[in-house]
């Protein structure tokens, strides 16, 4: 039998992992140090993914900037530093959200984290739980 990732939300719902994919998030980075202005851009662009690829709209767990420390004056922006790992994720819920004539809901959250899941981590997971799944989740028919 498969893992089957489940997380009870603060709220009631019990939410499903239906999808998870996770790369390197500085994969491309060849030399140098990432930026403030490089994450918004990589956040900016994974949301956009998203929304391209699953017609609507993530939840984006804000991730942790660090500021990078460097001897000298940095010419390409502000070096910080978010978690290496991208995560994307797709979950379901049993439960509808607006439209009792729907068979379920559905919602894709985006967070960053230190290392490959699983497990997924635990101060993302309590993020996932207070969620508020009824503002954000989008209803589906199977």
């Amino acid at each position: 039998m498969p893992h089957r990732q489940e997380i009870q939300l603060d709220n009631g719902h019990s939410i499903h992992l239906k999808r998870i994919d996770q790369w390197e998030t500085y994969g491309g980075l060849l030399e140098g140090v990432p930026t403030k202005e490089m994450n918004e851009r990589i956040i900016k662009r994974t949301i956009e993914g998203v929304k391209q690829q699953w017609h609507f709209a993530p939840y984006l767990i804000q991730p942790r900037e660090t500021l990078i420390k460097v001897d000298r004056d940095y010419p390409f922006g502000t070096p910080a530093s978010i978690p290496e790992i991208t995560c994307i994720t797709k979950f379901d819920c049993f439960d509808t959200v607006q439209d009792k004539n729907m068979d379920a809901s559905t919602l894709s959250i985006i967070w960053f984290q230190a290392e490959f899941a699983f497990p997924i981590d635990d101060k993302i997971q309590a993020q996932i739980r207070s969620i508020d799944w009824s503002q954000y989740a989008s209803d589906y028919q199977y």
